[in-house]
């Protein structure tokens, strides 16, 4: 450009001189160099000059505007990405178009890695196990996360700006956003979902707005394994005291010599073996319990399922023949699946031996074994006593009996269906209860 700026104006200085001789020597030829002639030449020439200047000016001017036009559209091309480059025909712009593309290829740069970081906050804010809330300085909700919907929520839905307060009316968070406090924990905050929470507040500033971060935690099963832990605790205690007393008891009788019939020492003795052989048995289901609770390693074979509850039943079959109740078996043969055979067995043992006890003099147990929309069915159904409809929910809570008086009488600790409840959610299952007072029981062990 600067090139064809020199040369328009040397084209324009000699068009001018050029002007300028031509009119001179005219004024010499027509006017014989008369001075008054040679004044209008060159006032002539000079207009002429001016003229031709003027209209060289002005294309060359045109073309210059023109190239910064396609200079910008070129850059505007390059932006947008229809083009990979700057190309320009004058040298002048080609540094400024190279410093451009440099500063837009380290733009592109550090857009890819912004976009990469957001993605990855992004991830994080609605994966997080967390509840996280971001409120404005009033306490309006600017953002919010998946699992603090969850936590706060029945539906699963919060509008845009809603205030905190219509999610929780905990007055230590309402007190925490009046206050200028930095920061707060707050371990009591309770829903009407019946949901417990702790909440950890902190006071922010975003994009130089005054902000509040709220992380929420869930600690309802916390609250409710320590109600648990309190309930079982009173329980075990509870069930222990009986045996222990009776057999203290007795024992003293023997121990002080009041008892000396040869009849009453067997009838005593007999009572004291059956009161340890229900201690035994209930210290070994709490044990069993235990190790339920805590082994979350899922430990497996292949086994087949018909010869476990064969074996199981072939082991209560004394006292299935005492009890004039017959155990029979349906289903598929070789039905195998991939389970924890020692659980499995006590499974069948448990729900085996549950039908005999609470059954009726020439009642019957089936045992069905069956395949059924991808999982293995296991059906336990009985003409027993059956169970009132008030109990059902409960049946499987730890101590739970529905008639104590026969549970005492037939050796039972409350915990055979707690058990099994535990071995079905070890192997990833469900199990359904169906029962209906005097008719019998019916009990559905789904396996994956």
């Amino acid at each position: 450009m600067k090139k064809k700026i020199y040369h328009n104006m040397m084209l324009t200085a000699f068009i001018s001189l050029m002007v300028f001789v031509v009119s001179d020597i005219l004024s010499d030829i027509f006017f014989k160099g008369g001075l008054t002639a040679r004044i209008v030449f060159i006032v002539f020439s000079l207009i002429a000059s001016i003229g031709i200047s003027i209209y060289i000016s002005d294309r060359l001017s045109r073309n210059i505007v023109k190239s910064f036009r396609n200079f910008a559209g070129q850059i505007e091309k390059f932006n947008s990405g229809e083009d990979s480059g700057i190309k320009t025909e004058y040298g002048e712009f080609q540094s400024i178009a190279d410093t451009i593309s440099g500063l837009n290829r380290k733009v592109d740069k550090y857009k890819g890695r912004w976009r990469n970081e957001s993605e990855k906050i992004a991830l994080i804010f609605e994966n997080m196990i967390e509840g996280m809330v971001i409120l404005d300085e009033n306490g309006y909700i600017i953002n919010i996360n998946k699992s603090a919907v969850n936590m706060l929520t029945d539906n699963g839905y919060i509008s845009g700006m809603t205030h905190i307060s219509k999610l929780t009316d905990c007055k230590e968070l309402m007190g925490f956003l009046s206050d200028n406090e930095k920061s707060r924990t707050i371990q009591d905050i309770t829903l009407e979902t019946g949901k417990k929470l702790y909440a950890y507040a902190n006071r922010v500033k975003i994009s130089s707005n005054d902000c509040i971060i709220i992380i929420f935690t869930d600690v309802s099963q916390k609250f409710d394994g320590e109600k648990l832990r309190r309930e079982f605790s009173a329980n075990v205690s509870h069930e222990l005291k009986t045996p222990l007393t009776t057999i203290r008891g007795f024992g003293e009788l023997f121990g002080s010599g009041m008892i000396t019939d040869i009849e009453d020492i067997k009838k005593y003795g007999s009572r004291i073996q059956q009161e340890s052989q229900r201690l035994l048995f209930l210290i070994n289901d709490i044990i069993r319990l235990s190790e339920l609770d805590e082994n979350n390693e899922v430990i497996t074979s292949k086994i087949n399922l018909m010869d476990i509850a064969r074996e199981s039943a072939e082991l209560l079959s004394d006292k299935a023949e005492s009890a004039e109740v017959s155990v029979i078996f349906e289903g598929d043969e070789k039905l195998c699946c991939m389970c924890n055979e020692s659980y499995i067995r006590e499974l069948f043992t448990n729900l085996i031996d549950n039908s005999i006890k609470y059954n009726k003099k020439g009642g019957y147990v089936k045992v069905g074994i069956f395949y059924r929309e991808g999982q293995n069915v296991i059906v336990i159904k009985d003409n027993g006593i059956g169970i009132p409809e008030s109990d059902t929910e409960r049946i499987f809570e730890r101590f739970y009996r529905v008639d104590k008086s026969h549970s005492r009488q037939t050796g039972g600790t409350g915990l055979g269906l707690s058990i099994v409840k535990h071995i079905v959610a070890y192997h990833g299952g469900t199990v359904k209860l169906e029962s209906c007072l005097g008719e019998g029981t019916e009990i559905t062990v789904f396996l994956p």
